[in-house]
Parts: structure tokens; C-alpha cells; sequence
């Protein structure tokens, strides 16, 4: 399979924006700051591959699911609960579905 082509979006003054950017900049600028946290750069590269691959006839991310493993205590779960707040708040995507499986019970309160 080959790679997809970057998706941009036009920006409210009319400008480009590229979706991995945005999704990327949600991440850096709003959702990580106040927690005192930084993006990692595995964590970028998902952003960028889930959200920067897209059908360049649709528009739609060429991804639609996708399955993150990392070891214990390496961000996956600051990456993964913060996605639905980006789509809540950035995305105008209807009927979005998300699921969270962890392997113990207590991980479930994000």
C-alpha cells in the first residue's frame, strides 16, 4: 500500500492547515500545557500517521482504527484520553465511537 497524500483544511482567515498540524498543535498548545506534559515523539508520529494520511479524493483519514501498545508508564493514556477531546471540540465529525481497553479495572477513569 502506498502513502497517502497530506490532507489541508482552510483555516478560518483562508489559509492551509494540515490535519496531522492541527491534531498535532491540539496536543502541544491546549491539551498538554496545563499537565505539564510534552508530546513525545512516538506520540507525534501517530498523530502524523493517523491524521495526516487521508484519501485525497474524499478527504477522509485513510485510518479509521487503529492499535496503540507501549509499555507501562509511556504516555499512552495522556495521548489516547485526549483524543475524544479533540474531536469533541475540534472535529465536525458526526457518530464518532471510541473504546479504551486496559488491563486492569482502575485504568478505566479517563
Amino acid at each position: 500500500m502506498g502513502s497517502a497524500e497530506t490532507w489541508c483544511e482552510k483555516r478560518s482567515d483562508g489559509t492551509d492547515q494540515c490535519r496531522a498540524c492541527k491534531t498535532e498543535r491540539f496536543f502541544e498548545r491546549v491539551l498538554y500545557p496545563p499537565l505539564g506534559y510534552k508530546l513525545q515523539d512516538w506520540q507525534r508520529k501517530i498523530l502524523r500517521d493517523l491524521y495526516g494520511s487521508v484519501d485525497a479524493r474524499t478527504g477522509l483519514r485513510q485510518y479509521r482504527r487503529s492499535y496503540v501498545s507501549v509499555a507501562k508508564q509511556n504516555g499512552k493514556s495522556f495521548l489516547l484520553g485526549g483524543l475524544p477531546i479533540f474531536h469533541l471540540l475540534m472535529e465536525d465529525e458526526a457518530g464518532g465511537l471510541w473504546h479504551r481497553v486496559s488491563e486492569r479495572p482502575d485504568e478505566h477513569r479517563l
